[in-house]
């Protein structure tokens, strides 16, 4: 197939990429060639967010989530081969897709299904084990130790995101007598793959703090802010033995 009499090599590659989202095709690619080529990379693009984006998927059904997906294609093609990584403004981009106003739940099982990706494929780092924590002792509550790289957390103040996403995960449309209250989850890693669990405002102000790289002992002062009657020593244990939070060579203040 020849190529068309474009150059230099940086307008031909601009011109290439035109080729692929432009929403009619460039008349220098009239070769019939080209279309089978732009086909196939849009379907590739397609196929990458429904596996992305699992649990959406399910929520809207194949004809809704493939409008959508096509839509986010043409504002947001990709920019890295690795598709896996495709797709990291969809929750946004839901927010003003005017479609999907009526339901803004959809945006916060975007939210998740993104966060589950991430945490998959972030990098390995040390986690803080009650070990450590053991062997501090006293200088345990000065320790900073922000979330791990693979965890993740998203809030909902109105709807149940985790359940909601949780049972599409598995292929299972909202139940019709589900409780419609708000809902936090956290994504984290272990050896058994990511796992997700439903947290309280406690452990969600927690996770904050430590993100703000408050000590241990100002984050449970968030916590505790944030719900007086949460079970501080759950929470911490909860998020130890999980694997939420990194071990930092030097977390000390």
């Amino acid at each position: 197939m020849p190529a068309p009499p474009l150059a230099p090599e940086c307008a031909w590659h601009d011109a290439l990429f035109d080729m692929l989202w432009a929403p009619v095709m460039p008349a220098a690619f009239a070769e019939k060639g080209w279309a089978v080529y732009r086909n196939s990379t849009q379907r590739a693009c397609l196929e990458a967010l429904r596996a992305n984006f699992p649990a959406l998927s399910v929520l809207l059904g194949e004809a809704a989530s493939e409008m959508l997906f096509r839509a986010y294609m043409k504002r947001h093609p990709p920019d890295d081969a690795r598709l896996i990584r495709y797709g990291g403004q969809m929750a946004s981009f839901l927010e003003g897709f005017e479609p999907a106003r009526e339901w803004p739940h959809w945006v916060d099982v975007a939210g998740l299904d993104w966060a589950w990706l991430q945490a998959h494929v972030a990098p390995d780092a040390p986690a803080l084990s009650p070990q450590d924590v053991a062997q501090a002792g006293s200088a345990a509550t000065q320790m900073i130790c922000p979330p791990h790289p693979a965890t993740h957390w998203r809030v909902s103040d109105s709807a149940p995101i985790a359940r909601l996403w949780q049972n599409a995960r598995l292929g299972q449309p909202p139940a019709p007598d589900l409780p419609w209250h708000g809902e936090a989850l956290m994504l984290t890693r272990t050896d058994q793959g990511v796992q997700g669990q439903v947290i309280g405002r406690a452990a969600v102000a927690f996770l904050e703090a430590c993100a703000d790289r408050k000590t241990l002992e100002q984050a449970l002062g968030e916590a505790w802010g944030a719900d007086p009657q949460a079970d501080l020593s759950a929470l911490i244990a909860c998020m130890l033995h999980s694997g939420a939070l990194r071990r930092e060579a030097n977390g000390m203040t």
